[in-house]
């Protein structure tokens, strides 16, 4: 449940930050936070079906399908969340990057606390 809360809160900052720096992000706060809220569910629940259906091609692609599966699971979220949303798919792609470099920074604190104590 920690896991959850803590996404939620890294996907919102990320998603208000891309607000106020990109152009192609529009939305609010509360369209941000279902939108964030929606991306930690979706990540728990979707993401590791999507990730093992594209195993042969992430090995194919030397680990790029993870961006798309990543972006795969910002479509759905953005697709339910009206208030919120990108425009385009490079503002998709530095959205699904932000979200997978915060997922590789919150594993990593996570098992750096794990094995120091």
């Amino acid at each position: 449940m920690v896991k959850l809360i803590i996404r939620f809160l890294v996907y919102f900052l990320i998603f208000v930050a891309l607000s106020t720096f990109v152009h192609g992000v529009a939305g609010d706060v509360p369209g941000f936070a279902l939108l964030a809220a929606l991306l930690a569910v979706a990540n728990l629940l979707i993401r590791p079906l999507l990730t093992v259906a594209a195993l042969p091609f992430n090995l194919l692609t030397f680990g790029l399908a993870s961006v798309f599966v990543n972006m795969l699971t910002l479509i759905i979220a953005d697709a339910i969340v009206l208030s919120a949303g990108f425009a385009g798919f490079w503002t998709l792609a530095l959205a699904a990057l932000l979200v997978m470099a915060a997922d590789g920074c919150i594993r990593a604190a996570r098992h750096a606390r794990m094995f120091r104590g």
